[in-house]
Order: structure tokens, then C-alpha cells, then sequence
């Protein structure tokens, strides 16, 4: 009996499970061998684990149902499910199955799985096991998850290069997903229901070129998906955009008046999407003339000749009438034609000064001094108003302003120096100026004129008090500057052995600390400010010199020193 539980064991040992064992055994001897040991049947551990027919079926956004069929009706199945997000632990849930048997069909076995990731080639593993020591060789297959919803590009751009082409610009987040996309397909369309037209890229911009002038378009981008089963043509959602190509001539312009003086005006204008060669203007009843950038009458501040999505500029009409009211017309042409006109009404002034040009040349400390120029207008007279008050007459005999004329040559020009005086340092001053003569005064322009810091007087009647602890208490008298703005006061001392140490302080007193037991120091103090530059602007210093030990209270104060 002994030797027959062996070879069973055995065996089990070479993975060959008994179903059904008759054994006789014949024992002459307590030695003798059984005479015989039948096995009437036995069959292959492994066939009782395999899988077959295994297969699986998406049931997208997130399931899968896997179905196979195994012979052993008491084996337990382990049913996985591994992804490239699981391998490197990007996925948010884990897989959950559930596992069932056909109950017409015991032999046929289906897990359900959900929690699977999208976009993910993910792999199915089942394998069966008949106890914790024995389990089949795994079997696979693969399954890829079809989302419900594809996310859309993002159009970050798009507009008419020029009559005939116009781009595309997106952007699209793929970057973990990236092997399920296959580039973009853009497909455009006319609004006159004339047909669509396709291109595909993997990049994130298209052009689109031999188009027709002034023709528009709705494009729509899409993700195209990896082939996974369902097939290639397949496009996420789609963002939707208008674009139209230019017209053949230049747009309308945008004009406006900038300024306006006796006898000229300065307009500025505008084109959106157009070729300009030229710009034309008119007057009412009257032909079209170029404006060049030099032209006498008519002039523009740029060289024409351009394509832009848009492009800004100015012009001048010069020798107009004073007083009079105008209507011009302005257009843009090119070697197709001229596009459509804008209107703009404006009014020249009667014939006083222009604004003048302003200039701050420098700070001085009790006294402002102002440079200015006029364009356009005789002067006669320059008069300046301070801190929005009256106007006053600037002339060389005025105390509190005088006005000096430039001279070139034998003539004076319309530019000159005004001098403000008898200010205070440290202040800030608003200066209108402008310009007058027998028909009036033009309008007036405003520039900001502070005056310079002066420099500061030093503290006086310094005196320190030993404290406890290695502390000190300095204290010194303001110095009288109600004009001059401080900003505060610099405490530096130096204690021997040691480096200077520094603090800044508003009011007049500081507490200086960690001084040495065996105290030998010097003590300054110096009023400071901040220049408009930038700079500090410090005073002179004022010195006292301590030694004291800070075991006793016997102290020795030296001081003040200049």
C-alpha cells in the first residue's frame, strides 16, 4: 500500500492526475513487491487547464466581454488585463472583472471587464488553475477601446495670405495618446455650394493656395484616428472656421483725422487684407492725385508697393486755405484697380501757432528751463502757464519768466529757450506753453519740470548711551531743510575687531546691538535721499566714539566729532 501511495504521488509529481486507480496486490512475504498495480485511466493535467476559443469584444467607451471554453468544469480562471497607461500607473481606476459560466454550456466561460483605458492596445490574458499548485499555460488576445468622443483641434489661426490663398493654423493635444492619430484631415468648402476640397497633413498648419479673389470658405479640421479595427477614415471632432481670400483691389480704408493747423491736415489710415501700390486722395469735384512720400501736395510717411493682413500710415495735404471746411476721398489701387473710397470731413484752423514741441534739456536746483519749437504759424508772443494757473507773458523782462528766441543767420525761428525762476529744489512743476500772435494764441502743449535736490545738511549734537546687553542708543538733532524732502538717516558704526555695520532709520534715533563686551567703536550718522536719477544723495557725517564695558557700568563716552 506504501509503494502504491508512492507512485501516485509521483505522479502527480510528472503532472499526470489519476481519475481512477484498481490495484491488486499479493503479499507472500513482508518483503515481496505487490505482484501488480493497475491505473485504469489517467488523462493530461494539462488538457483539464487549457483554453480555447478565447476571443474578446469591445464594448466601448471603457468594457470588454471575454468568452472561451475550458474542459475542467471545477477549474479557477484568472482573468488580467495590462495596458501600456497600467505599466506605467498613468491610468486613474483599475480593471474590474466578473466572471460567469454558461449555464446551457459549461464548458463555455465569459469575464466581463470595465474600468479598461481608451486608445490603448491593451492585452487579455486568461489562463485556468485546478488548485494554488497548478495552473494552465495563459492564452491572449488584444482588445483597443473605441472612445465615444474624439476631442476637436484647437484653431489658433487662420486668414487670407492675398487673393488666392489663405492658411490654417491649430493646435491638438495628442501627446499620450499619439499612436492612435494619423495626422489631420482639412477639408474647406465655398459658401456657394460648389464643392469641398480635402488635404491631409501632421502638421499643425495648412495653406491653401489658387483660389479665387474674395471667395469665402467654411473649414473644419479633424483628428484622423489609426486604423484599430474600424477603419482608417475615421475623424474625431471636428473645429469649425470662416476665412475668405482678399479681393483683387485693396479694401476700403479706415481714415481718420489726426491734427489739423492753418493750412494743412494730417490724416491716418489703414488697409485690412489688400495690395496697395498707390494711395489716392481728392477733393470734392475735384481729380485724383497720387501722394507719394514726398509729394508737395500730398504726401504718406511709407513707400507703397506692399501686401499685409494690415498696414498703417499717415498722410499730409498741404497748401489748403485757413478756415475751410474740406471733404477728401481716399483709396487704395493696385494693377487690377483702385478699391472703394473712404470719406473724412475735417476743417483747417484759423492761422495761429501750432502746438508746440516740448524738451526738458536738464534739471537745474532752483530754476526750470524748458526748450520749445512751432511748426507751423508765426509767433509773436510765448506765454506758459504753471501748475494749470493764469497765463503769463515770457519775456526778457518778466522776473519770473523770460523767453529767448533761436536765431539763424539773420532770422529768427519759431524755437526758443523758457526759463522759470526763483522755484524751489526738490519740486515738481506742470509747464503749459504755447504760442501767440495777431490772430491768437495756438493751442498749448504740457511738459512735467521737476527741479534738482539740493544737497543735504548733516545731523548735529550726536550723542550714544550705552544700554544693556551690548546695546546702545544713538540719538542726533535734525538739521533745519523744510524745502529739501529726506528720506532718513544712515547709522554706521565700527567696533574693533570687526567689519562696519549699517542701518537706516526715519526718525532721529537708532539702537545699535551686538557690540562687543570690551566696546571700542565709532558711531556716524548722515542724512540721505534719492535722487530722481536713481542715486543716493548722502550728507556729510557725523561721528561720536564710545568705550564702554559691558561687565560694569563704568563708561567712556568721546564726542562729538566732525
Amino acid at each position: 500500500m506504501d509503494l502504491l501511495l508512492i507512485k501516485i504521488l509521483g505522479l502527480l509529481l510528472l503532472g499526470d492526475y489519476l481519475c481512477e486507480a484498481n490495484s491488486t496486490i499479493i503479499l507472500t512475504s513482508p518483503i515481496q513487491n505487490p505482484s501488480s498495480v493497475e491505473l485504469s485511466e489517467t488523462v493530461d493535467s494539462s488538457a483539464l487547464t487549457s483554453i480555447t476559443n478565447l476571443s474578446v469584444t469591445a464594448l466601448s467607451p471603457f468594457g470588454a466581454l471575454v468568452t472561451w471554453r475550458s474542459p475542467s468544469q471545477k477549474a479557477t480562471f484568472d482573468v488580467s488585463a495590462t495596458s501600456n497607461c497600467m505599466r506605467k500607473m498613468r491610468c486613474t481606476e483599475r480593471p474590474l472583472v466578473s466572471i460567469s459560466q454558461d449555464v446551457g454550456n459549461p464548458s463555455l466561460y465569459s469575464a466581463l471587464i470595465s474600468n479598461l483605458p481608451t486608445w490603448e492596445n491593451t492585452s487579455i490574458t486568461v489562463r485556468a488553475c485546478l488548485d494554488s499548485s497548478f495552473c494552465g499555460d495563459p492564452e491572449e488576445t488584444w482588445v483597443v477601446l473605441k472612445a465615444q468622443w474624439v476631442p476637436e483641434p484647437v484653431i489658433v489661426g487662420i486668414g487670407a495670405y492675398n487673393s488666392t490663398s489663405f492658411y490654417v493654423d491649430w493646435t491638438y493635444d495628442s501627446h499620450e495618446r499619439a499612436h492612435i492619430f494619423d495626422g489631420f484631415e482639412i477639408r474647406y468648402c465655398k459658401f456657394d455650394h460648389s464643392g469641398c476640397f480635402v488635404k491631409h497633413t501632421h502638421k499643425g498648419h495648412v495653406t491653401v493656395t489658387h483660389q479665387e479673389p474674395e471667395t469665402h470658405f467654411r473649414v473644419n479640421v479633424g483628428a484622423v484616428l489609426n486604423s484599430h479595427g474600424w477603419g482608417k477614415n475615421d475623424l474625431g471632432c471636428v473645429a469649425t472656421a470662416i476665412v475668405s481670400t482678399w479681393s483683387d483691389v485693396p479694401s476700403r480704408p479706415t481714415v481718420d483725422v489726426n491734427s489739423t493747423s492753418a493750412m494743412s491736415v494730417d490724416l491716418s489710415w489703414m488697409f485690412v487684407n489688400s495690395t496697395v501700390s498707390v494711395i489716392q486722395i481728392a477733393k470734392k469735384n475735384a481729380p485724383w492725385i497720387n501722394c507719394t512720400r514726398n509729394g508737395s501736395i500730398c504726401s504718406t510717411n511709407m513707400d507703397l508697393g506692399w501686401t499685409s493682413l494690415q498696414e498703417n500710415g499717415t498722410l499730409t495735404l498741404r497748401n489748403l486755405q485757413q478756415a475751410t471746411h474740406y471733404t477728401f476721398f481716399v483709396r487704395g489701387c493696385n494693377e487690377n484697380g483702385c478699391g472703394a473710397q473712404a470719406t473724412v470731413n475735417v476743417s483747417t484752423l484759423v492761422a495761429v501757432p501750432a502746438a508746440p514741441a516740448l524738451r526738458l534739456p536738464g534739471l537745474a536746483i532752483d530754476r526750470v528751463v524748458i526748450e520749445w519749437a512751432i511748426k507751423e504759424g508765426s509767433v509773436n508772443l510765448i506765454q506758459v502757464s504753471k501748475n494749470n494757473k493764469k497765463w503769463l507773458n515770457c519775456t526778457s523782462h518778466n522776473e519770473t519768466c523770460t523767453s529767448a528766441r533761436t536765431f539763424q543767420g539773420q532770422s529768427t525761428l519759431n524755437s526758443g529757450i523758457i526759463t522759470f525762476k526763483h522755484l524751489q529744489p526738490a519740486s515738481n512743476h506742470w509747464v503749459s506753453v504755447r504760442g501767440c500772435n495777431d490772430y491768437g494764441c495756438g493751442h498749448p502743449s504740457e511738459i512735467e519740470a521737476p527741479t534738482d535736490i539740493t544737497g543735504l545738511s548733516k545731523p548735529t549734537d550726536l550723542r550714544i548711551t550705552p544700554l544693556t546687553k551690548g546695546t546702545a542708543l544713538v540719538e542726533w538733532k535734525s538739521p533745519e531743510e523744510p524745502a529739501i524732502p529726506r528720506m532718513g538717516y544712515e547709522v554706521t558704526w565700527l567696533c574693533q575687531p570687526g567689519d562696519p555695520r549699517s542701518i537706516v532709520v526715519s526718525d532721529s534715533r537708532a539702537t545699535i546691538i551686538d557690540l562687543p563686551t570690551e566696546a571700542s567703536c565709532k558711531v556716524w550718522v548722515a542724512s540721505y535721499n534719492l535722487r530722481p536719477s536713481g542715486y543716493i544723495l548722502r550728507s556729510l557725517k557725523v561721528e561720536v566714539s564710545l568705550r564702554h564695558s559691558f561687565r560694569d557700568t563704568s563708561n567712556e563716552i568721546q564726542g562729538p566729532q566732525d
